[in-house]
């Protein structure tokens, strides 16, 4: 046997294991589907839960927004922007005179060119002649914060479902020796529609099938008495079979000779046909980068572990590599780190805070009373500080009785919600419980990715190997055999 012929023998065993892997994650992703759907579920429960409380939270929001759009409200002043100091006395001398800027309510903060005094703005009392106090330029001024609920989730690379195989489950009858699965429900019901050659076909109960699993061979029909499966409520109808490459070794039926028998069908990875894409390097760790985020940016049931959470903190979903964590380490170490190095620790992950935009009951005016927009610009001198710079808004009665139930509906429901939280919070921690479990299953499944990256790289190695043959044909293997 030529070397080359030796060679592509290694290549093609390797290849059939990468199918056999290939099929494993399959069989294994099908067997992680129960503990799915189960952390699915409570994650389904909680996450209403928590959606309920916060719609109010948005609802008095919107409330408090709706009065400053009718214009019972605005979310105006006046900000000092500069000023110059006085000059002289008697009667040639200059007041000190202020710069005012008609601003508009910024969340984010406001910007520190031309403000009155080292990091701070100024700010006229809204509607008042009192004169002037200062903010800090991240100041939230004319609004109040509410903190959401939220459940956070912290997710790692081998959580990741690396493809949703599971196509379907029904009841099925098939008999010893014979290779025609008989699926249990109407044709019509569509159960045939995402079936096709190549897909994997497991059975709950051990001894019907050759093996843990058979492929589908083809799809066909036929006619079958439903009137049995109660679960379906049919007569003689049209049913879908699946013809198995591998003909049973046992037999399945329904009552009143048997019993009802599950079968699935999980789909065969395409990208066993392109074995890369499920392959990860060797040595990958599975745990990092670890990304941490709130439950309802993304699908339901994924992480290793969840916490119910209402701290307010930005909700920004972030990632970072908890193996280069410091606050683990010795205390002595520690303050080494402190001193010489940086410090890391998780990234700080909340299920975020409402602003709501309460506003002002008077708008600021420029002379003549004319109602100032946002950008007009106004001077005042120390010596008329109580000239009439604001306006009162009139009231809005509707407005405002909307904004008194909906603030009722958000505290009763608060309450409710506050006076349950340690049943909450063991549901939540329910699902955490339930997801370590499932990590048995996506362990499994992050060795056999590795593993395929493993064979994958020496693959490459053999084609390598194989073109340096080809390349130097009668220096490595010479014809004449010296």
């Amino acid at each position: 046997m030529s070397l080359i012929t030796s060679i592509q023998e290694k290549i093609d065993t390797k290849l059939e294991g990468i199918a056999w892997l290939g099929d494993r994650i399959v069989l294994v992703d099908s067997e992680k589907t129960k503990w799915d759907d189960a952390i699915v579920r409570v994650d389904g429960h909680t996450s209403k839960q928590i959606e309920a409380v916060n719609t109010t939270i948005l609802d008095v929001g919107a409330a408090y927004k709706a009065r400053i759009d009718v214009g019972c409200r605005t979310d105006l002043f006046w900000r000092v922007v500069g000023y110059t100091t006085a000059t002289g006395s008697g009667p040639g001398s200059t007041p000190k005179q202020w710069w005012l800027k008609c601003t508009k309510m910024n969340v984010v903060g406001y910007s520190g060119t031309g403000i009155v005094g080292p990091g701070t703005i100024f700010t006229l009392y809204s509607g008042g002649t009192a004169g002037m106090t200062t903010y800090p330029l991240t100041s939230k001024y004319g609004f109040t914060t509410d903190f959401y609920h939220g459940i956070k989730q912290f997710n790692e690379p081998w959580t990741e479902d690396i493809g949703d195989t599971l196509v379907g489950s029904f009841i099925g009858t098939v008999s010893t020796g014979s290779s025609i699965l008989t699926i249990m429900q109407p044709e019509e019901e569509g159960i045939g529609e995402d079936l096709k050659a190549g897909q994997l076909i497991t059975c709950e109960r051990v001894g019907i099938l050759p093996s843990t699993y058979t492929k589908i061979y083809g799809i066909g029909t036929a006619t079958a008495d439903l009137s049995g499966i109660t679960t379906v409520g049919y007569g003689v109808t049209d049913v879908v079979t699946v013809i198995l490459d591998t003909a049973a070794v046992g037999f399945a039926s329904v009552p009143p000779y048997g019993e009802y028998v599950d079968f699935t069908v999980s789909d065969d990875p395409v990208s066993i046909s392109t074995y890369s894409d499920y392959a990860v390097p060797w040595g990958k760790n599975p745990m990092s980068p670890q990304t941490i985020g709130i439950m309802g940016s993304g699908p339901l049931g994924v992480g290793t572990f969840v916490v119910y959470d209402n701290s307010g903190i930005s909700s920004n979903t972030q990632s970072w590599k908890p193996e280069t964590r410091t606050d683990t380490v010795p205390e002595k170490a520690q303050n080494t780190i402190r001193k010489y190095g940086t410090e890391v620790l998780p990234p700080s992950v909340g299920a975020g805070r409402s602003h709501y935009w309460v506003g002002f009951s008077s708008t600021p005016v420029l002379l003549g009373g004319v109602i100032a927009v946002e950008g007009d610009s106004r001077i005042i001198q120390s010596t008329f500080l109580s000239s009439t710079l604001f306006e009162d808004l009139s009231t809005c009665s509707t407005e405002e009785a909307d904004l008194a139930a909906k603030i009722v509906t958000r505290d009763d429901l608060e309450s409710e919600f506050v006076s349950g939280i340690g049943t909450f919070v063991n549901i939540v921690s329910a699902s955490s419980a339930l997801r370590w479990e499932r990590q048995d299953f996506n362990k499994e499944i992050w060795g056999i990715r590795t593993m395929i990256g493993k064979m994958n790289d020496e693959i490459n190695e053999y084609k390598e190997l194989q073109n340096y043959i080809n390349t130097y044909p009668e220096l490595i293997e010479p014809s004449d055999g010296t």
